[in-house]
């Protein structure tokens, strides 16, 4: 399969006050308390409080350095990963990419389009940290005139070289366990992925009954 990284155009050289740390004030315990609430409202509890206090604190400028990793959630479908990012990432501006989205843009978008869709430009050309939710639902390989992609493998390369370059972090949440990762992306893939991210898994049960 054809890896996206050849079919897009280089990716543009960026200022360097993307390696400085973020502008945005760290958040408040007003705030913090705020967004507990809106996650209570929402039917969580105290079990996975350490996961999204964690998330709140990606909001804010206390790990917002350049060499601060992404964040991967990880657990069973309907226990509210997607919910509970969503809620944060209306709070702090974070765009919102669910991975059937991503394989459309792919499909329908030109390349430089495709190139600005993952890396979520700025007005300024500036990569931003993204939330790609729910990833290994999205069908492999995926045709594009005749060529084979693994689409999200190839995004998630790209996510990899705007960290290790610009420091830029992603949010993946994922019903995949690490078994299933390695098969679906691959050896090399699943090792960056260590090095980019770090690991959160969200428990309890379904709330979708």
């Amino acid at each position: 399969m054809k890896a996206i990284s050849s079919l897009i155009p280089q990716l543009p050289e960026l200022r360097k006050q993307t390696n400085q740390p973020a502008v945005r004030p760290a958040v408040t315990d007003a705030q913090r308390q705020e967004i507990r609430e809106l996650l209570a409202d929402a039917g969580f509890d105290a079990v996975n409080q350490g996961v999204y206090d964690t998330l709140i604190t990606y909001g804010s400028r206390e790990v917002a350095h350049a060499n601060t990793k992404g964040l991967f959630l990880t657990g069973p479908a309907g226990i509210g990963k997607t919910l509970g990012v969503s809620i944060l990432a209306a709070k702090f501006g974070w765009p919102v990419l669910p991975v059937a989205d991503v394989v459309s843009a792919f499909l329908e978008v030109s390349e430089a389009d495709f190139q600005n869709f993952i890396s979520a430009m700025d007005f300024w050309g500036v990569p931003r940290m993204i939330v790609l939710d729910d990833l290994g639902v999205e069908p492999v390989p995926v045709n594009r005139f005749g060529t084979a992609f693994n689409v999200l493998a190839d995004v998630l390369d790209v996510r990899y070289r705007l960290f290790l370059r610009y420091g830029v972090r992603t949010i993946v949440t994922t019903n995949l366990g690490d078994a299933e990762l390695v098969k679906r992306y691959g050896f090399r893939m699943d090792d960056r992925l260590n090095q980019m991210f770090d690991f959160a898994a969200v428990t309890g049960e379904s709330r979708r009954k």
